[in-house]
């Protein structure tokens, strides 16, 4: 009885739930895909020693970074996109690249070479 006053407070119909899925499904999939090939780096590379191990560990959680931060990047584009103008786009845009290059490490100074260091 539960089960049927439960279904009464979903959101939208079968056509949305479908359509959902259709969109969903085939995320998952790549996602499974990229998570197996880890795992077959890991494993692969995991005869060879620890310290090949290790490298090939971080440069997984390192592709797992950049795909969320890829995934997040264009959500955002896409939910901003429909309740934003142009000019506050462009904003978020320029924010977005200054808070990258702060991050840089960029030389500022160059050593002097007549200094000798000890």
């Amino acid at each position: 009885m539960e089960i049927r006053k439960k279904r009464g407070r979903l959101i939208g119909d079968r056509a949305f739930y479908k359509m959902v899925l259709r969109i969903a499904i085939p995320i998952m999939v790549q996602n499974g895909i990229t998570n197996m090939i880890g795992l077959v780096n890991n494993i692969t590379v995991g005869k060879m020693g620890t310290e090949q191990l290790a490298g090939v560990a971080i440069a997984n959680q390192l592709i797992s970074i950049f795909n969320m931060c890829v995934f997040g990047a264009v959500s955002g584009a896409i939910f901003l996109h429909e309740t934003m103008t142009g000019k506050e786009l462009l904003g978020c845009v320029l924010m977005l690249i200054a808070v990258v290059l702060a991050q840089l490490d960029f030389p500022l100074k160059k050593k002097d070479k007549s200094i000798k260091e000890a």
